[in-house]
């Protein structure tokens, strides 16, 4: 990792763990790495805010991003497991505009797999 890369993986995690507005930019910026396909970039954020203490809707919005990831690299499996995850997290929450995120990503990467 050159030290570019590393300073904007630091400034990140230090952003998602000092509040939830840090943690909007986080995944803001996972977004930004992954659809940009700088998908290295995106892989070490991964690594990195799962290092955090996060609460269940956060960390189902992680395992959603290694979803959209995997699905984006056409390993529709994995994908699927990490949706599958993050659906697990949600159960009995009031996130429901997650769930329903998430619900529509797994649909499409089961329509994929046919």
């Amino acid at each position: 990792m050159n030290s570019d890369s590393e300073i904007y993986l630091a400034e990140w995690l230090y952003l998602a763990a000092t509040n939830e507005a840090g943690i909007a930019l986080w995944f803001d910026a996972f977004d930004d790495t992954r659809v940009s396909w700088r998908l290295t970039q995106a892989r070490r954020l991964l690594r990195g805010i799962r290092q955090l203490t996060l609460s269940a809707a956060d960390r189902a919005r992680v395992h959603h991003c290694e979803g959209m990831l995997e699905a984006q690299l056409g390993d529709w499996n994995r994908a699927t497991e990490r949706f599958k995850r993050a659906l697990d997290l949600l159960e009995g929450s009031q996130e429901v505009e997650d769930g329903v995120l998430i619900l529509n990503d797994l649909g499409m990467v089961l329509r994929l797999q046919r």
